[in-house]
């Protein structure tokens, strides 16, 4: 999708402003394209930017709309209540007494604000905002949730003036009283004891209407396809909601397209079988740019929120060819129906969700008190309530924690070249799991047997397409990029130099690890684990913590805090 600025005043005064905000969407933009002429529009209070504006734009007077939204009701997204809104978007609404700035039940797409006695701004880009505010307030607090989650965690941004609007919210300034205020709809699992035939017919109708009212055009728009039952459940829909057949695309390592039991090969097979096109792209590591490059675009278009590299290493080239040839967007299979394993501790809770903290590690809980770095505070919001079950808890979390941070922050670095939209992500569905048994939602048992219904019958893949992104960070000449920054002095402005030696020291390599054999206390422990039943694992893991964080993972994740920690410095010095 587009990016968008907005910026209110007390008092009125547009005197440069327009000429400001140009100027930073040009510096936000992906740097592998040429983006659209910015847009801007004015309203009675303020100014908006738009960043790269694509026909899948919607524009009503002084209300914007930035992905896929409907209502049910007859009225429109503009006009109708905040409740009745549904789809995946960030909207932005005003009227001569107010902004509103809204967010859908899971916030798949991230809305940041600043607010002070004179100024409102809200933007997709915390970026942007800070680049407006010509100034930068580091947040140590993203320290500790990088370093345990690759991401910035629940509630923060690099800069500590910014907050994010909550999922499921809506953020109204009054612009006479000049003040604002949130109100965001709780989130709560609850079963019914309705039957399971129930659900699964209710599902069916749900996601066949949701889909409907997306009303995408399939002509202009592509799926993501791979050998999962995620996106071939859409993919099945759509071709049951539509007269139009999707065009797929999947992407994925060169050699991945050869080997059976795949997702990219059996992504092609679905494909064939179903007589849909499928174009494929590869992501191995791009011999056109340096991987110093690369890594800094992949923190430049997502802003230094997310550590997911695997699927970027190709330098963005697929979203780059997508833009180019016109594509509108994606449409993604992302799902909030349960998670793919069982829970049995609170710990593991964390674990699956992608939450664990510091304390949660082995290793980066000695660092953590060996060098006094910070440990993350997570909101009250989302620790375990007293009535709720760990299932219970762990979908919430996901719905909380794991789509708002770190799905929306992958969706940040794509929503530069294209638009994206997430049917299974609607509110209407989402309820509807909600009230679901937490045994049909544990390794979306229900959805699966939904997807397992069509026909024709295919095998599902077991190996994913992208190399693994800690394998990615052993490369030779990736490790060495690392290294150089480890040894900066903006990495010794934030860490203490003794932590960043030992990480140094610690790094390995494909070469080392390839021409090591394994230890014997080593063989042992493998083969201790190998045996160990699961049940002991996890009684194991209710009493303390068992993992240890890759230390190049570790160091890319110190990459990215010192790469956003310098360039945001750098860039306000230079206005």
């Amino acid at each position: 999708m587009s990016k968008i600025i907005c910026a209110h005043f007390k008092n009125p005064n547009s005197k440069n402003t327009e000429k400001k905000l140009i100027s930073i969407c040009k510096k936000i933009a992906p740097n592998n394209i040429t983006p659209n002429p910015t847009k801007i529009l004015y309203s009675k209070s303020g100014i908006s930017a738009i960043m790269n504006p694509m026909k899948t734009l919607s524009i009503f007077g002084d209300n914007i709309l930035l992905g896929n939204a409907f209502s049910g009701t007859d009225k429109p997204w503009h006009s109708c209540d905040v409740n009745e809104l549904d789809g995946s978007f960030a909207i932005f609404r005003n009227t001569p007494e107010t902004s509103e700035c809204i967010t859908d039940s899971v916030a798949t797409r991230t809305i940041w604000y600043y607010f002070d006695s004179h100024t409102f701004l809200a933007s997709t880009s915390q970026r942007a905002i800070i680049l407006f505010l010509e100034s930068f307030e580091f947040n140590d607090q993203c320290i500790p949730w990088m370093l345990s989650t690759g991401s910035l965690g629940p509630v923060h941004s690099w800069d500590k003036r910014i907050n994010r609007i909550p999922p499921y919210s809506s953020l109204t300034l009054d612009k006479k009283k000049w003040t604002i205020k949130i109100n965001t709809k709780p989130i709560f699992f609850k079963s019914s004891k309705k039957t399971r035939s129930f659900y699964k017919k209710q599902f069916y109708t749900v996601i066949t209407n949701t889909i409907k009212n997306s009303k995408i055009d399939l002509s202009k728009w592509t799926l993501p396809l791979s050998g999962g039952y995620d996106s071939r459940g859409l993919l099945f829909f759509l071709l049951k909601s539509s007269d139009k057949k999707p065009k797929t695309i999947t992407w994925g390592l060169k050699s991945s397209r050869f080997k059976e039991k795949n997702d990219a090969f059996i992504a092609k097979e679905v494909a064939k079988a179903l007589n849909v096109s499928n174009k494929y792209y590869h992501t191995d590591l791009s011999n056109k740019e340096s991987t110093e490059d690369i890594f800094n675009r992949f923190i430049l278009n997502g802003e230094g929120r997310v550590d997911h590299i695997g699927g970027y290493m190709d330098g963005f080239h697929i979203w780059k060819t997508l833009f180019e040839n016109n594509v509108e967007g994606t449409i993604r299979g992302d799902v909030g129906f349960g998670l793919s394993r069982s829970v049995s501790s609170e710990i593991n809770v964390r674990y699956a969700i992608g939450m664990a903290t510091c304390s949660d590690y082995i290793n980066l809980n000695t660092y953590c008190k060996q060098y006094n770095l910070p440990f993350e505070q997570i909101p009250s919001h989302l620790n375990k309530k007293a009535n709720e079950t760990l299932e219970e808890w762990r979908d919430r979390l996901y719905h909380q924690f794991r789509i708002p941070t770190i799905l929306a922050a992958l969706s940040d670095l794509k929503l530069g070249y294209v638009e994206q939209a997430t049917p299974f992500l609607s509110n209407k569905i989402l309820e509807l799991a909600r009230s679901t048994p937490d045994n049909l939602r544990t390794k979306k048992k229900l959805f699966k047997e939904i997807v397992n219904s069509f026909e024709p019958k295919l095998e599902y893949a077991t190996q994913g397409a992208n190399e693994n992104y800690t394998s990615t960070l052993k490369k030779q000449e990736v490790v060495e990029v690392l290294k150089a920054m480890l040894v900066s002095s903006d990495a010794k402005k934030i860490f203490p130099t003794p932590f960043l030696d030992k990480i140094e020291k610690s790094m390995k390599t494909e070469a080392r690890l390839n021409g090591t054999k394994t230890s014997k206390k080593d063989s042992m422990i493998l083969y201790a684990k190998k045996i160990t039943p699961n049940f002991v694992k996890k009684m194991i893991a209710i009493k303390q913590p068992y993992l240890s964080l890759d230390n190049n993972l570790l160091a890319f994740r110190i990459y990215i805090i010192t790469y956003m920690f310098r360039l945001l410095h750098s860039e306000v010095k230079e206005l």
